[in-house]
């Protein structure tokens, strides 16, 4: 039995415990949080005990699940794994390079787990994404591409607080970042971007990207992406030699339809499916790394892929800023 601790009680930490209660071999011992109430909340729904204070939180704990603004990220992560904790961090791992680069160091250092929440990568439609590039139907891949447009978070978060907000690049990208290097197995090279934003009353907050991303294997990607598009729509595909395929779906996040085609007409085929953005994925995530911690296994997803991800997000940001291509 792995006992977890939640650290964060806020909209994400719903989904990671309603997917814990149906794993078995997973048990929520605590929950903490700045906010009592909302700490007693989220313990009320799995038999936890509600705290404020998340070091008396964790005494007990073998897993502890970091869902704080990720400003907060690396002093409790570090600390946990000090105290002989695996740690899950949801994404991003971190806002500062640094940051991330000391959550690293301190997971080979302590021998810790580290695992970041890039649960797309269990999604159903990305799944089957993956399946036609690993079925060698589109042939050498030549890019990939995102589009996800739509509104965001138009306040009232963490996300939109002056002192914690990490942007639109670095918090909701690092999905689309992670999901490139998944597909590819390749790293990022260099990166061209421009960033813009729709709020004037939080000067510096991106809230719109356009990225290229140049990957070490040759390849490329391209990201689309609003948090103020008055029109809901997204589409995230792959064009090789052989053939292009694309999954897409109405709104932000939801997926409903496969399609790719072949050369000269050979293959055509479209596929339908239900992939709402729920728990699924969440629950996929979780069973993984508890699975990972039982039987001592590495997480897919780990720090470094995290730390990675970062790189490439502030890449973007700083190619912005000094208007020229970056070279990580």
């Amino acid at each position: 039995m792995v006992k977890i601790s939640i650290i964060g009680s806020g909209g994400i930490s719903r989904h990671h415990v309603e997917s814990l209660k149906r794993i078995g071999d997973a048990q929520v011992i605590s929950t903490c949080d700045v906010d009592n109430q909302r700490a007693a909340e989220l313990a009320a729904s799995c038999g936890a005990v509600a705290c404020t204070d998340w070091r008396a939180g964790i005494k007990e704990a073998d897993l502890v699940y970091i869902l704080t603004p990720p400003s907060f990220h690396k002093d409790i992560a570090i600390e946990a794994m000090e105290e002989g904790k695996h740690v899950m961090i949801e994404k991003p791992i971190a806002i500062a390079e640094e940051d991330a680069e000391q959550i690293v160091e301190a997971s080979h250092r302590l021998g810790r787990k580290a695992m970041v929440g890039f649960n797309m990568r269990h999604r159903t439609a990305y799944g089957k994404l993956k399946a036609v590039l690993d079925s060698g139907r589109l042939g050498d891949v030549l890019n990939y591409w995102s589009q996800r447009m739509g509104m965001g978070s138009q306040g009232g978060t963490w996300r939109t607080n002056r002192q914690q907000m990490s942007g639109f690049t670095i918090e909701s990208l690092s999905h689309d970042i992670d999901i490139f290097r998944w597909l590819s197995g390749s790293e990022v090279e260099c990166v061209y971007g421009n960033v813009a934003n729709s709020r004037l009353d939080l000067p510096g907050y991106d809230d719109n990207t356009l990225a290229v991303l140049k990957l070490r294997n040759g390849q490329a990607a391209f990201i689309q992406a609003s948090w103020s598009s008055y029109l809901e729509f997204n589409s995230r595909g792959i064009a090789g030699r052989d053939g292009t395929v694309m999954i897409s779906g109405p709104g932000t996040w939801n997926f409903d339809r496969l399609t790719y085609r072949t050369k000269n007409m050979e293959e055509e085929y479209t596929e339908t499916f239900a992939d709402p953005l729920d728990g699924q994925s969440y629950y996929v995530e979780n069973l993984h790394f508890v699975d990972c911690v039982l039987h001592d296994r590495k997480p897919q997803m780990t720090a470094e892929d995290g730390l990675a991800v970062l790189r490439v997000s502030r890449a973007i940001l700083q190619s912005h800023r000094d208007n020229r291509m970056v070279t990580l």
